[in-house]
């Protein structure tokens, strides 16, 4: 109802019934072509999925809690959730006892009861993942009970946690929305390292302060990925397709770049320091990886994703101090590509949200083109046939082993990585040029 009245477009339906629930489900399903099973026995939840006109529809058929549709409306969450319509023929009035639909005209979150997050925590949440994806603010009570309650989310599993920040993170308002989580104390309850962040002073040509500034970084991580032809457009297609490259855990490489974005400087907090009036986070990136691991391990993320996030964290430096470089080597952009593979193009999107947000934006614009022209010639170098990134090797393990006469061990995997780079600045062009230069090592 609530995306109906708000216009948007939706394939998710809500069936609340009291009889046999799993019953009519089945029959929809019989009669749609659909694929009916049972999404939550204890609750007595079913689910059927359909394919309509090329979509995927989902349609949830509930056993409605208490005697009446008013009761269990009363259930839900937040009021624009309690509203529904009656199926059947004839005149259909809207079932609204809360006053949802008041509240979507005023565009508020409004919880439904003091005890909407204490029957499911991530409600918290879920509260500000809506204001920040429906453009809406929290209603002055709701907001209150937030910060009052807000200790509640520790009881909610990790899985259920990761998935709300990346819908947050994943919204036009993102940075309203970790604002909101900041400001109601969820911040600090769950990342307590990037509550630090706010209000810690980075001085210098920085604008703004730490957590400010991370604010602004997803918010040009966000426009970047959007927009990869503004700034990229001979690559633009194939950056595209990277950021939607699917990770081990089903998710989109795009998250991860914000993801990183929101804790690429969590270890400013507690490396800053004053020397001759100046301020210095020497080791910022390295200190953030503790603090990086602890969350992705609580979220339960994938070994392979945990890799990905640290290598974005950890070389999120990398692109602008080589830019300062008065010049910068093949082999400087060899190492470059090969320390953050296989996330080189995150890495490099990431290095320009980060400079952009440095600086006011006006100034930012104006600075930036030097280096949106240097990341321009790494993108080039990146995507050219000859790429630095993926040299072709001319020789193979056994190869190796059977020239120097030595047998398998970490001395073999030592000569081909230096053979790689060889071959990437052009030192060693030929498989006789290989073998000889293997010889020299």
């Amino acid at each position: 109802m609530r995306d109906l009245f708000l216009g948007r477009r939706t394939t998710d339906l809500d069936v609340v019934g009291w009889g046999p629930v799993q019953r009519l489900a089945r029959c929809f399903a019989d009669k749609t072509g659909g694929h009916f099973f049972m999404l939550d026995e204890a609750r007595e939840i079913a689910r059927v999925t359909l394919e309509k006109n090329h979509e995927r529809w989902t349609v949830d058929f509930a056993l409605g809690r208490g005697k009446s549709i008013r009761d269990d409306l009363r259930h839900r969450d937040f009021t624009w959730n309690a509203m529904a319509l009656p199926l059947g023929h004839g005149k259909q009035e809207l079932i609204d006892p809360l006053g949802g639909f008041r509240d979507l005209k005023a565009r508020k979150v409004r919880a439904v009861s003091t005890a909407v997050f204490h029957d499911d925590p991530v409600r918290l949440l879920r509260a500000v993942r809506f204001a920040a994806t429906l453009d809406m603010g929290l209603e002055s009570g709701t907001a209150r009970l937030l910060s009052r309650q807000a200790a509640l989310i520790r009881r909610s599993p990790g899985e259920r946690i990761r998935e709300e920040l990346f819908k947050i993170l994943g919204a036009d308002r993102a940075a309203a929305g970790l604002e909101m989580m900041r400001r109601s104390g969820l911040l600090r309850v769950l990342f307590p390292e990037l509550a630090d962040m706010a209000g810690v002073d980075q001085g210098g040509y920085h604008y703004y302060d730490v957590w400010n500034h991370t604010l602004k970084t997803i918010e040009h991580a966000r426009h970047l990925a959007a927009h990869p032809t503004r700034y990229f457009q001979p690559w633009a297609g194939r950056i595209a397709k990277e950021l939607d490259r699917e990770t081990a855990g089903g998710r989109r490489q795009r998250d991860l770049l914000y993801l990183a974005a929101l804790f690429h400087d969590a270890g400013k907090p507690v490396t800053r320091k004053r020397v001759q009036g100046e301020t210095h986070f020497w080791g910022h990136e390295d200190a953030g990886i503790p603090v990086l691991r602890r969350t992705v391990r609580f979220l339960a993320f994938s070994q392979s994703e945990q890799k990905l996030l640290e290598t974005m964290v950890r070389e999120h430096l990398r692109p602008g101090l080589l830019s300062h470089e008065p010049r910068v080597s093949p082999r400087a952009v060899y190492r470059l590509f090969r320390a953050t593979e296989p996330v080189t193009v995150l890495v490099l999107l990431h290095s320009l949200a980060d400079y952009w947000a440095t600086r006011k934006a006006g100034r930012a614009a104006r600075r930036a083109q030097g280096h949106l022209a240097f990341l321009r010639r790494l993108f080039r170098g990146y995507y050219s046939p000859r790429s630095p990134a993926r040299p072709v090797l001319l020789l193979n393990g056994h190869e190796v082993m059977k020239t120097l006469g030595i047998g398998p061990g970490p001395r073999v995997g030592a000569v081909l990585e230096k053979l790689r780079e060889a071959r990437a600045v052009g030192r060693v062009r030929t498989r006789d040029e290989a073998v000889a230069f293997i010889r020299r090592l």
